[in-house]
C-alpha cells in the first residue's frame, strides 16, 4: 500500500468547495483515498484512532505536504472536531478552502491539535510500529512519553526530599542545557539578582499532593514554532496541570520551560 501524497493533495485541491459542507472527515478521508491508502470513514472526533491505524505517525514539527491535522471536539453537545488536510504551500483543506489551521474562532480558543504525516511505504510504517510500540516509552525521541518520563522521576525525588537541580547531573538528560545553567546559577551564593520564581520550577506549586507521584499522567498536547506543549496533570484527588515546553536539542526532547495552568 502506497501513499502518494500528491495525489491526496491534488485530490481535495479538485474537490474543496469555497464554504463548509459539514464534512471535513469525509473529504480527508477521500483524500487520503485518492493518495492510495485505504482508510475507515469516521467524524473528526475518531479521525485521530483511523489515522493511527492506518499507519500515519504523530508529527511534532513544520507541516509538510500531505500531513493532516486533527482538532479535537469542544466538550458539549453537537462538538464534532474537525479534520484537515496540508498542500505544503502554506493551505489547509477539509470540505472546503481554509483561511487557517483553525476554521472556526471555538477551535482556535481552546481546542487539543494533532498533526500526522505518512509516508510512502504505509507497510513497512505499520510494522515498524509493531515492533517499536513497546519501546516507545522510554524513548527520548518522542517529547510527550519523555514529558511524562521527566515529570514521574522528578516529582519522586522532590517527595524524597531530594533536589535535582543541585544534586548531581541525572537531570540534564530531561532538560535543556541552557535552562539547567541558569537554574543552577540561583542556587550558587554569590547570585545576587532577584528571585524570578517563588515555587518549584518545574512542579510550579509550593507543595505536593498526597497522590501524584502515582499519577502523573498527560492531559493533552499540542505544538507551535517554538516547542511540543505537553500539558502533565499531577494527582486526582486535586489535580494539578503544568506546560512543558518541549524542544530538541541535538536529537533529544529537553524540557526548555515550564509554565502554570493551574496556580494550586
Amino acid at each position: 500500500m502506497s501513499w502518494n501524497k500528491h495525489d491526496a493533495v491534488s485530490y481535495t485541491r479538485s474537490h474543496a468547495h469555497q464554504k463548509s459542507q459539514g464534512y471535513c472527515a469525509r473529504a480527508v478521508a477521500a483524500a487520503i483515498r485518492a493518495g492510495g491508502v485505504k482508510i475507515e470513514g469516521t467524524n473528526a472526533n475518531s479521525f485521530a484512532r483511523s489515522l493511527e491505524k492506518t499507519g500515519f505517525s504523530k508529527s511534532y514539527g513544520t507541516p509538510i505536504e500531505g500531513d493532516i491535522a486533527v482538532i479535537d471536539a469542544l466538550p458539549g453537545p453537537n462538538q464534532y472536531g474537525h479534520a484537515c488536510i496540508y498542500d505544503g504551500t502554506g493551505a489547509w483543506y477539509s470540505d472546503f478552502v481554509q483561511r487557517s489551521l483553525c476554521p472556526g474562532h471555538s477551535t482556535e480558543k481552546s481546542s487539543p491539535l494533532l498533526l500526522y504525516t505518512g509516508t510512502s511505504d504505509m507497510k513497512k510504517l505499520l510494522l515498524l510500529l509493531l515492533v517499536t510500540s513497546s519501546a516507545m516509552a522510554n524513548n527520548t525521541n518522542d517529547p510527550v512519553n519523555q514529558a511524562v518520563a521527566f515529570n514521574k522521576w522528578y516529582v519522586n525525588k522532590i517527595n524524597n526530599n531530594n533536589f535535582p537541580i543541585t544534586d548531581g547531573k541525572d537531570i540534564d538528560k530531561y532538560v535543556t542545557a541552557s535552562t539547567m545553567q541558569k537554574l543552577r546559577r540561583t542556587q550558587d551564593p554569590n547570585y545576587d539578582d532577584e528571585v524570578f520564581y517563588s515555587a518549584d520550577f518545574f512542579l510550579k506549586s509550593q507543595y505536593i499532593g498526597d497522590d501524584w507521584t502515582e499519577n502523573v499522567a498527560i492531559s493533552s498536547y499540542d505544538w507551535d514554532p517554538v516547542c511540543v506543549n505537553v500539558n502533565i496533570t499531577f494527582g486526582k484527588k486535586n489535580p494539578h496541570t503544568v506546560i512543558d515546553c518541549m524542544v530538541n536539542e541535538n536529537g533529544e526532547w529537553k524540557v526548555q520551560s515550564v509554565a502554570a495552568r493551574d496556580n494550586n
